[in-house]
């Protein structure tokens, strides 16, 4: 059996949305005749809020076998950007912006500025030991990338470099580089050269293999994120809230337009003023400009939903099987983007409202699946909210009409086989 060593900066336990897109390789790549190996990052921090990833972890190295992979967990030491940004002191706010951007300017051509260099010095003393047939690098967003540019010159093993999402590239979602033309035009020289020589790319979605293909000049094939069916065990069959129950679950952008939503469902209210419903956003605080925005369009029925940060996992779940109806703001006009949420919202077997529609991948997703509804106006999501509640008043769950072949085909079982296969191309 060949050997794959999967590196990945966010892994199990860790409580972010990446770390599944890992997890899954190294639960499904053994099924398909890969011996894998996992290095990752030690997480001893739940993850509420953003600083919780730069806190330095304990000692030493700890290897375990999952079953069917082994996963090695190397030490976290804080770079200079990560101390900067677990400071909480007011008056640091605005030199601590400064001296992280100087810092990552730096961080491609001094490793020890960079938190990843615990990563690089233990795959070097790992390949000494150790031969492997392949390299699978997912990125966070693309540092990682210069272990397998370096591996490749060193021994020649050929690797697949896995973007979650564009980074240098990236069109839609705003961040401190893609912000910054200077500082993005700079990054953007390292990440092409630590993809020179990856034998190809991998992505979560067509439209984003595709644009980070062009960038960086490599072939692409798609792998999406899925969802693990296991997931819900604990929590199936738990009964629904008593209110009607509307959920979103995870982190909000600026660029995601929940006006409209929240539009609809102030019409919902205007039209049904007694109605027992409620709102649930789980995990938008930990962004807080976001969840203030929230908070000042529901200003006048602020009773009616409840904020909260990240929460157990299990009880995410919990809360998704519990719900009533699941919503999704996806990008407008911006095709490529689906959170990794969508795929857990279609396995939890609550029907999902996209708003507005993507016009793109999750559309797909939906109508191939048939998990849910998607609407493009106030008016639309009013009109559903309707319906849904006058299913509620009747005693019944909203329901939407699951294509159960399709659906499996978003499975990580189903995404892993393809990963496999590409690994095997190689």
């Amino acid at each position: 059996m060949k050997k794959v060593l999967v590196i990945a900066y966010f892994y199990p336990p860790c409580n972010m949305a990446g770390a599944q897109r890992a997890a899954s390789w190294a639960k499904y790549l053994p099924g398909n005749n890969w011996k894998t190996v996992v290095i990752t990052r030690k997480w001893e921090r739940e993850i509420r809020e953003m600083k919780d990833a730069h806190y330095a972890t304990s000692r030493g190295v700890n290897i375990d076998s999952t079953g069917e992979a082994e996963i090695h967990r190397i030490p976290f030491k804080p770079g200079l950007r990560d101390v900067l940004m677990t400071n909480n002191g007011k008056l640091w706010a605005f030199p601590r912006k400064v001296f992280s951007l100087v810092i990552l300017m730096f961080e491609p051509v001094i490793w020890w500025l960079s938190s990843e260099r615990s990563f690089n010095s233990y795959v070097r003393r790992y390949l000494k030991k150790y031969a492997v047939d392949t390299m699978l690098i997912t990125g966070g967003p693309f540092q990682l990338f210069r272990i397998g540019y370096e591996m490749h010159r060193k021994y020649g093993i050929p690797w697949i470099a896995d973007y979650r999402d564009p980074w240098s590239s990236a069109q839609a979602v705003s961040s401190s580089v893609s912000d910054n033309r200077v500082l993005r035009r700079w990054m953007s020289r390292f990440e092409v050269k630590w993809t020179s020589n990856a034998a190809m790319i991998t992505s979560t979605t067509s439209p984003h293999a595709e644009e980070i293909g062009r960038f960086v000049g490599k072939p692409n094939r798609v792998v999406m994120n899925g969802f693990e069916p296991t997931d819900f065990d604990a929590v199936k069959g738990a009964p629904k809230f008593e209110a009607f129950t509307i959920t979103y679950v995870g982190s909000l952008y600026k660029e995601q337009h929940i006006e409209i939503f929240i539009g609809g469902f102030k019409r919902f209210m205007a039209q049904n003023p007694g109605a027992n419903a409620r709102l649930c956003f789980v995990g938008v605080t930990i962004n807080s400009a976001q969840a203030h925005r929230v908070q000042n369009l529901l200003a006048a029925y602020d009773t009616f939903a409840e904020f909260s940060g990240r929460i157990d996992r299990t009880e995410v779940l919990r809360m998704e099987v519990q719900s009533h109806v699941l919503l999704y703001v996806a990008w407008q006009k911006e095709m490529g983007y689906v959170g990794s949420k969508v795929y857990e919202y279609i396995a939890s077997g609550t029907p999902l409202l996209v708003v507005p529609s993507d016009h793109g991948v999750v559309d797909d997703i939906l109508k191939q699946t048939g998990a849910g509804w998607l609407a493009d106006t106030a008016a639309e999501v009013t009109a559903i909210l309707e319906d849904c509640y006058r299913q509620y008043l009747g005693g019944n769950a909203p329901r939407a009409a699951i294509n159960s072949e399709r659906l499996h085909s978003y499975s990580r079982a189903a995404q892993a086989k393809i990963m496999a296969e590409i690994v095997n191309s190689l």
